[in-house]
């Protein structure tokens, strides 16, 4: 079996099988068989064909053009093992013996939700991890040969975009290991009289920034009847933060609205934040460590942290969730005496 792997772009990670039985499969925006979220793609964009045991591929028409190991194509170009696909932003690398991963699947079925490996159980963390670590090799590994081409070439132009795909994957890499070190700390929070409405103001005022070019609302309403309380400022601070940006890579451009309120309770103080994005399919699932769905991959322990950081204040965090209607998240921290 065939696939396109999304090495670099909105969707990196995304593996998309090609079966023979399907002569022909389209890439593009509209209602591709590859649907692509990425604006500088054409609605039809390219067009792969199965013809005598062998995968091609071939312009659309296509705005921007697509490009072969970063060479535009003009015509049918036959496909071989890990050459690169560019439509717009998104790159592919086709996988001519691309088998997929059906081993967590099976365990399902027949144990628990844990893989097997020489009769060993990997815990799902650990599953999840060596995917996503997987997928940024991937990318590294991408973006290592289009430096190479280029070099081989002289042509400084592709030497850029294979730097841009090693820059990108690099950060994520240094995240990744950032937040490993940050979930794994043993230290105990460290605690100082502050103002919880100014630490939410001072995380939502850093974000406020990447908001405004996509012209996204953030409301933010505190409760002035909030006391000064003993707080670790820095992972406060840090929760808030970690709401707020998931919830901006929820909600769409130019109608997205994120409300964030606090409130103190009869026995307790709340932070709410709302979004009208897509909603959440499983809020279990979210909080357990290497887990993510985003498009954009995380390293998915921004939410085990948060939680992490909140029930060091002997506090809790709950999601509600409708999918299709957006999600609320909310912080829930014991009330303290003055």
């Amino acid at each position: 079996m065939a696939a396109l792997i999304i090495i670099a772009g909105t969707q990196q990670g995304e593996v998309f099988e090609l079966l023979c039985s399907k002569e022909t499969v389209t890439l593009g925006r509209g209602n591709a068989d590859v649907c692509l979220d990425d604006s500088g793609a054409s609605r039809l964009h390219a067009e792969l064909q199965f013809t005598n045991n062998r995968w091609t591929i071939r312009d659309a028409g296509s705005a921007n053009g697509t490009f072969v190991n970063e060479l535009k194509i003009s015509r049918q170009v036959i496909l071989n093992n890990n050459d690169q696909i560019r439509c717009g932003t998104t790159f592919f690398r086709f996988d001519a013996k691309y088998q997929a991963d059906r081993s967590t699947e099976r365990v399902e079925r027949t144990v628990d939700p844990e893989e097997t490996v020489v009769g060993f159980k990997l815990p799902p963390a650990a599953v999840n991890l060596s995917h996503g670590i997987k997928n940024i090799l991937q990318a590294v590994s991408g973006g290592i040969d289009v430096v190479d081409t280029a070099f081989k070439r002289d042509d400084t132009e592709r030497a850029q975009r294979g730097w841009k795909i090693l820059k990108e994957n690099l950060q994520k890499i240094n995240s990744l290991v950032l937040d490993m070190l940050e979930f794994s700390k043993v230290g105990e929070p460290v605690f100082v009289k502050a103002s919880l409405n100014d630490i939410v103001r001072s995380a939502v005022d850093t974000l406020v920034q990447y908001a405004a070019p996509r012209n996204i609302t953030i409301d933010l309403k505190t409760d002035d009847r909030i006391p000064l309380m003993y707080l670790d400022t820095d992972k406060i601070h840090d929760v808030i933060l970690n709401l707020v940006l998931n919830a901006l890579d929820a909600v769409e451009d130019n109608t997205g609205v994120i409300n964030i309120s606090t409130t103190l309770e009869q026995n307790s103080t709340t932070i709410t934040v709302a979004d009208n994005g897509a909603g959440i399919k499983d809020t279990k699932a979210i909080f357990i460590p290497f887990y993510t769905s985003k498009a954009k991959a995380g390293t998915g322990l921004g939410l085990p942290i948060a939680k992490k950081h909140i029930e060091q204040h002997n506090g809790s965090i709950e999601v509600n969730s409708v999918p299709g209607r957006g999600a609320t998240f909310i912080v829930s921290l014991p009330r303290q005496k003055s």
